[in-house]
């Protein structure tokens, strides 16, 4: 469990590159595990085959319905939500109190 702790970030941007800029398709299972793989953390196909982290991702999604997120990205701060790409300037000035 430590090593699936210290490596979320470069997970993230793994398959954020994998999705966005190479066009891979996260839903296959092998693509995953490549992409695991790749940044060191080993045993991916075991861990989706036996759905360890299934509870943890049930909570982020019912999480993300409380919140009313349906898209990506959404960004939230101070109770305000942007939604869908926005320019950089726009959390900020999203944050900022009247």
């Amino acid at each position: 469990m430590g090593r699936t702790r210290t490596k979320g970030e470069e997970f993230h941007y793994a398959v954020f590159r994998a999705y966005f800029i190479d066009g891979l398709n996260l839903a296959r299972v092998p693509v995953l595990v490549n992409l695991a793989e790749s940044i060191g953390l080993e045993g991916a196909e075991d861990v989706l085959a036996q759905g360890t982290f299934n509870e943890s991702v049930d909570e982020e999604w019912r999480c993300s319905r409380e919140c009313g997120i349906a898209a990506v990205p959404t960004f939230m701060a101070n109770g305000r939500r942007l939604v869908g790409p926005q320019p950089y300037q726009a959390p900020e000035k999203s944050t900022k109190t009247d």
